[in-house]
């Protein structure tokens, strides 16, 4: 009896962790969606094209001015 408690237990955890994970999932995607769909596809492929993992705020627009100048010389 109570190997089939804790073996119940176990899949009752691991479901409930599925679960809060999959939602986490779900809502940091369409986060991360609305969010990169606000910036123009210029703009897009600029940050992608940026081989750095982050980016500041100031080196965001020194990436921008530099495709704005790149592009106006």
């Amino acid at each position: 009896m109570e190997t089939i408690l804790f073996i119940s237990g176990m899949i009752l955890g691991g479901l409930i962790s599925w679960e809060v994970s999959h939602l986490y999932y779900e809502k940091s995607s369409k986060d991360q969606a609305a969010l990169f769909n606000k910036l123009s596809e210029e703009v897009r492929h600029t940050i992608i094209a940026d081989n750095r993992k982050k980016l500041t705020i100031l080196e965001l627009k020194e990436l921008i001015e530099q495709k704005k100048a790149g592009k106006n010389a």
